[in-house]
C-alpha cells in the first residue's frame, strides 16, 4: 500500500476509530510515510510477512478484504 492508497482510503473512511488494517506481503514494503498517514487518520497498522494463503488459513474477525495482487 501506497501514499496514495493511503489517502484514498482516509478520503473514504476519515476516522479510523482505531480500526485494525493488516496489510500482509511476502515481502512487506510499507513505507513509513503510509505508515504514519494511515496512523494519523485513527488507524491501527499491522504488517504482517506472510503467504496471504497461508495468513488467511487462520481464523480471525475480519469485516472487509482488498486484495492487490499486482
Amino acid at each position: 500500500m501506497g501514499v496514495i492508497a493511503a489517502e484514498n482510503l482516509l478520503a473514504t473512511f476519515p476516522d479510523g476509530n482505531g480500526a485494525t488494517i493488516f496489510l500482509v506481503d511476502r515481502t512487506p514494503c510499507v513505507a513509513d510515510t503510509t505508515l504514519r498517514t494511515l496512523r494519523r487518520g485513527g488507524w491501527v497498522v499491522c504488517v504482517e510477512k506472510a503467504d496471504v494463503f497461508d495468513w488467511l488459513s487462520e481464523p480471525r474477525p475480519l469485516d472487509a478484504i482488498c486484495a492487490n495482487l499486482f
